[in-house]
């Protein structure tokens, strides 16, 4: 998928960043985040609030910890957080969002939250791609060093990095819906993509990488099998935003537009596979060679949605319902 951006001028681009945002922080309805996007809520908001980054951390920890086998690979340490947590599911359970105790799983993520808080509290113009990428390093081995002490098996680069980087993505709709990200925008200028199943799908496609890893497989630099490691696709994406954006669309913003695109590209392709395959040599055709043609998609669609619109649209004076 390759988004048009000639014909869009770079302030519609940012535009559409804006609107995706928005769309991100309303489907976030789970805690610790969406206090933050409810304009009822009274939450604390600030730069120096070492709670919120802690809060987006985690919110980027649930996005990846269906990755993350507590169970089997807890050691000691992780068994008894394991243990703590159970302890306060139930007293949640029994008091609800006025639990006062700190969800115990939170606690690997305090130091890394206290980095970021500190990465925000910098001077702006001292900060470059370089710099941020080596501090983007720092974290992510600092996320594996400390849940190591949790876990057997150590945590993946490609799992860090998805913490971290969805954490950066919350925190600037958690300071945007509260109307003081303008105050640290500069920060987030060379935030990285988070990278996930869509977003890898659409590295793929767009710069014909072939084969490409799980996310929460990924290693940092490219494997000696030719498997490519997270630095590979940062570069090729720094590189579109570059070369498309001008530098003026930062990777992390990128997401927003290219993350639900991605999603519904998917899932109409895994409609349209859902069909037997007919007759009809074209529809064959047309998937079989042209798997990414999305300018024919609506010819395909329309080619099996035939099979299943009577059964939809039909009245129910139709012959399908009369008795035969």
């Amino acid at each position: 998928m390759e988004i048009d951006v000639e014909s869009k001028k770079i302030v519609d681009i940012k535009k559409e960043v804006e609107e995706e945002a928005l769309k991100f922080r309303k489907i976030t309805t789970k805690e610790p985040c969406q206090k933050y996007f409810d304009p009822k809520e009274p939450a604390d908001v600030n730069w120096n609030n070492k709670e919120v980054y802690i809060d987006a951390l985690y919110q980027g920890y649930l996005d990846a910890c269906r990755t993350i086998h507590w169970n089997s690979k807890a050691n000691e340490d992780g068994k008894k957080l394991l243990k703590e947590k159970k302890e306060w599911d139930k007293k949640r359970d029994k008091k609800g969002s006025s639990l006062e105790e700190e969800n115990p799983m939170r606690e690997p993520l305090k130091t890394v939250a206290e980095e970021l808080q500190e990465y925000f509290k910098e001077n702006k113009e001292e900060e470059n791609k370089e710099t941020f990428n080596k501090k983007h390093t720092e974290w992510c081995e600092s996320l594996i060093k400390d849940y190591s002490s949790y876990l057997d098996e150590k945590l993946t680069y490609g799992q860090a990095q998805k913490i971290i980087n969805m954490a950066f993505k919350y925190l600037y709709c958690i300071f945007d819906a509260k109307e003081k990200l303008e105050e640290k925008k500069e920060r987030f200028k060379y935030c990285h993509m988070p990278l996930d199943k869509f977003s890898l799908e659409w590295v793929k496609r767009y710069f014909k990488k072939g084969s490409v890893k799980s996310w929460s497989h990924m290693e940092k630099e490219d494997l000696e099998n030719k498997e490519y490691g997270y630095n590979t696709y940062l570069k090729n994406i720094e590189e579109y935003c570059e070369q498309k954006y001008d530098g003026q669309i930062s990777p992390l913003q990128l997401d927003f537009i290219v993350w639900p695109k991605m999603q519904k590209i998917m899932a109409t392709e895994e409609f349209i596979k859902t069909f037997e395959e007919d007759d009809d040599k074209w529809v064959q055709k047309a998937i079989g060679c042209e798997k990414y043609d999305i300018g024919n998609m609506n010819e395909i669609l329309e080619k099996r949605l035939i099979k299943i619109r009577p059964l939809i649209c039909d009245s129910a004076d139709s012959t399908i319902y009369k008795k035969k």
